[in-house]
């Protein structure tokens, strides 16, 4: 796209050298067709032709003026479209880190989940080998558990954010 853009504006460059190229030879052919005539009217029309110079002359400042002001415009998109590219390029590396850090978010919860399951299996182990006086006890010690369970996993989750 930039290789495509770039030749687009040697192409308009080429165009206005090739206009302006083509004023100087006009000019160079209008000074050879101002000289001395034989005609009694030679005063008439080299006056005629210093006003066609300087038509010549205005048209060639404009085209100038207007090769300028294109290459003006030309550079300031040409900054215009790095400035975007580079943008573009900090939101590309902008989705990779996020994603990156997702996928390690992920691997963390996977992580805990297994941790989770893993401790609820001793707990229940626990729980089995465990001899209590009554069933009112058990329920005591299987909610302390979970008490201290949802206790670390509040703690987990505000150490985390």
């Amino acid at each position: 796209m930039w290789d495509a853009r770039v030749k687009e504006l040697e192409k308009e460059t080429m165009a206005l050298q090739n206009t302006l190229a083509l004023m100087t030879t006009s000019n160079f052919h209008m000074k050879d067709s101002l000289k001395p005539m034989m005609d009694e009217s030679v005063q008439a029309r080299m006056e005629e032709f210093e006003v066609k110079a300087k038509n010549l002359a205005v048209r060639k400042q404009s085209a100038i003026k207007q090769i300028q002001k294109l290459e003006a415009e030309q550079t300031a998109k040409l900054e215009q479209y790095e400035t975007i590219c580079d943008q573009r390029y900090g939101i590309d590396n902008r989705i990779v880190e996020r994603e990156l850090e997702f996928k390690m978010l992920l691997s963390d919860v996977k992580n805990q989940e297994i941790s989770r399951k893993r401790t609820q299996s001793l707990i229940q182990k626990l729980l089995r080998n465990l001899t209590f006086a009554g069933e009112g006890e058990k329920t005591l010690v299987s909610t302390d558990i979970k008490l201290r369970l949802m206790r670390k996993k509040f703690e987990v989750c505000a150490y985390q954010t």
